[in-house]
């Protein structure tokens, strides 16, 4: 984020996390908070490496193997490094894997500089970030056959910008999941403009658009903005678990389908989870706003054992066409197990089973608010409250024409 001035920063971050970063128009430098007190980060010097310079030789002709060529490009790179993609199609069979921080991945443009894996190990990624910071990965196209088109693992300030990544139909290296893109135990990416499609295999589970952390690991601080995800086989489009203060904004969302039959979790939207129980404290704080979920097979917005979320703004249609109500909460939106979430002005059509949910399976889940959310030609409730659900706040709903106009149980 932009500052005015140095007093303006400590104005907005009073208690900063680790690694927080702005540019501050006062100095003109960019500063990051390294858990103790503001520095400045000195940016390299810029080099470009080209990946068809003749000292590298990749072709991008689509048909000649360019691991080695682009692989050689990459260990020319050093911090503040463009590795640069010219339009072409560029065929790997192994793990790209960047060398160094602050280096930046670029192509032509998502629809003419492509890079296709076909992997000769299925739980090959194509592109790998491990315990690096500032990596920027930004209009390329990542197709083909692999486990992860993007997989950043570790670090803060990565930027994954205006790619269009499809392809992951494999299982990654501990064999249970795959899809676009991965980020854990990381803070302050930023994942902006970006087309994920053909993504996930039909029938199975565990395939993502985008993946934010997966059980140990959180990620924190980030922003998922105004990417277009429409993978038909993924089992969930946008997913956290475990995450904090995630921003989930401005996304288009659509496809998300059951594993298998109608019955299956599955099928998810967008969908915030704490994978571990509802006691940690360090899992929440997300908000989902300006999205439009269309045509999943489950809940169009899911969050799951979370603390003070706010899920605003939103236009959900056409959710839980085929996924039943049993265990878990099915809804247009849904909160289960959740506390201190506010769900509010958000339009719902069509559901296939409630506008929104409220669930609860354990005594801690309370003070949510439901209001001012438009809902519509829905198969059950308007608004659907089950369990031991304490404070809840219902108030301001328009709804019409559901099966069961009002709130029930």
């Amino acid at each position: 984020p932009l500052v005015s001035t140095t007093a303006e920063r400590g104005t907005l971050f009073p208690t900063p996390s680790t690694n927080q970063r702005v540019q501050n128009l006062e100095t003109g430098s960019v500063e990051r908070y390294n858990g103790s007190s503001w520095v400045t980060m000195t940016p390299a010097s810029t080099v470009v490496v080209n990946v068809k310079d003749a000292l590298y030789g990749a072709t991008g002709d689509g048909v000649t193997n360019d691991t080695t060529a682009i692989q050689a490009a990459l260990a020319a790179c050093t911090a503040g490094s463009v590795l640069f993609f010219p339009a072409g199609t560029y065929v790997v069979t192994a793990t790209l894997t960047i060398p160094v921080s602050r280096i930046t991945i670029r192509g032509e443009g998502a629809e003419v500089s492509r890079l296709i894996g076909t992997m000769a190990t299925t739980t090959h990624s194509v592109l790998v970030a491990s315990s690096l910071d500032d990596v920027t990965i930004t209009d390329l196209g990542i197709g083909g056959s692999h486990s992860w088109g993007v997989l950043i693992s570790g670090g803060s300030g990565h930027r994954i910008l205006r790619n269009r990544v499809s392809g992951g139909v494999y299982r990654d290296g501990s064999g249970s999941k795959g899809g676009g893109l991965f980020v854990e135990n990381a803070s302050d990416v930023v994942v902006d403009g970006n087309t994920f499609e053909s993504n996930g295999v039909t029938d199975q589970s565990a395939w993502f658009d985008i993946l934010f952390n997966y059980g140990t690991y959180s990620v924190t601080d980030s922003r998922i903005t105004g990417n277009h995800c429409k993978s038909t086989n993924a089992d969930i489009n946008i997913c956290t678990f475990d995450c904090r203060r995630v921003l989930v904004q401005d996304n288009i969302v659509t496809g998300a389908d059951t594993p298998s039959s109608p019955g299956t979790t599955g099928g998810y939207g967008i969908a915030m989870y704490r994978n571990s129980g509802f006691s940690a404290a360090n899992a929440g704080e997300h908000v989902i706003t300006g999205n439009h979920v269309y045509a999943v097979d489950g809940t169009g917005i899911y969050v799951q054992s979370m603390r003070d979320c706010v899920v605003t703004g939103n236009l959900v249609e056409d959710s839980c066409s085929a996924q039943a109500d049993t265990t878990l909460t099915v809804a247009g939106i849904a909160l289960h197990d959740s506390a201190g979430c506010v769900v509010s002005g958000n339009k719902i059509l069509d559901s296939g089973q409630s506008g929104v949910g409220v669930t609860t399976s354990v005594t801690n889940a309370n003070k949510c608010v439901v209001t001012g959310n438009q809902i519509e030609n829905c198969t059950t409730w308007g608004v659907c409250v089950r369990g031991v659900v304490e404070d809840l706040m219902v108030s301001g709903n328009t709804i019409i024409n559901c099966v069961r106009d009002g709130v029930g149980s």
